[in-house]
């Protein structure tokens, strides 16, 4: 089917979206070949700034650049300043699209690391926003003191069940506790005659922020497969998924070992142990899980 290019339909390059079961290569090839279906042409009759076309146009280096910085950004849109960082010194002799292809290679654990960084930027966000306790946020109770307790013995009744002479004394520490703990103050501001104020000091009640960091690792290759090896110096032992074996191809053999998890209770299933020779840029490890 032969179609007519014309200026309205280079706009439509903007409709091209990523398909989150499509492989980032594909994605990639469809620009591409948009790019190549849309230069112009001098039998096209479309002008540019009112002139003729006078020659075939020709995909040139910057609009390579341009259409791989496009895949990036529709890929993930903070992948491009990803990229800038870890391709920063390749970048000062060669353009982006001649690393094309390794940043294809390595688009798995770059896109898994933004998504560990996102995550740990919105842990930190909800406990920024986690209300402090205030003194003013308590539920301020009503004025009509009642003691249940001196009032179904015929007895006064005009004071906090908290608050009786009645009640045995370890009776009024546990609820001192239990307000402290639940924020439930049943002690109005203005009332002076607070017997049990002082059980309430020795519970404070605070919430703090855990500083979370994440852990250091590697970018390597098993074979051609690119992934990301994660140091834990604190570690007792080597762990990998056995689905992360089975995406890298790697061999799986039987094993008697045992493992826990950090309650040092719950059993750790093991499929068995692999041997994985990883490589990162010049050097070489061997891994034993």
């Amino acid at each position: 089917m032969v179609f007519q290019i014309t200026g309205v339909h280079f706009v439509d390059f903007d409709a091209i979206l990523y398909d989150p079961g499509e492989r980032p290569e594909d994605l990639f090839q469809r620009l591409m070949a948009f790019i190549e279906d849309s230069l112009l042409r001098k039998d096209m009759g479309i002008t540019h700034h009112d002139e003729d076309i006078k020659d075939d146009a020709e995909l040139s280096p910057t609009l390579e650049n341009l259409l791989v910085l496009t895949w990036l950004r529709i890929i993930y849109p903070e992948l491009p300043k990803l990229i800038k960082q870890r391709y920063g010194t390749e970048l000062r002799a060669r353009t982006l699209a001649s690393i094309q292809p390794d940043i294809s290679q390595a688009l798995e654990s770059l896109l898994e690391e933004l998504r560990t960084t996102e995550d740990v930027k919105s842990t930190r966000a909800a406990v920024k926003c986690f209300p402090k306790t205030k003194q003013s946020s308590f539920v301020p109770c009503s004025n009509n003191k009642s003691c249940p307790l001196c009032k179904s013995a015929g007895r006064p009744d005009r004071h906090f069940f908290s608050q009786c002479t009645y009640l045995p004394q370890q009776d009024r520490q546990f609820m001192a506790k239990a307000r402290a703990i639940s924020d439930i103050h049943d002690v109005d501001e203005c009332d002076s005659d607070n017997n049990d104020s002082t059980f309430q000091d020795q519970f404070l009640v605070a919430s703090n922020r855990v500083q979370i960091q994440q852990s250091p690792y590697f970018d390597v290759y098993y074979g051609h497969n690119p992934t990301k090896l994660t140091i834990d110096s604190g570690a007792t032992g080597n762990m990998i998924r056995a689905a992360a074996t089975a995406k890298l191809s790697a061999k799986i053999t039987s094993s008697s070992q045992s493992a826990l998890l950090v309650d040092g209770s719950s059993p750790l299933t093991v499929v068995g142990e692999t041997i994985l020779t990883l490589r990162e840029i010049n050097t070489s490890c061997i891994l034993r899980d």
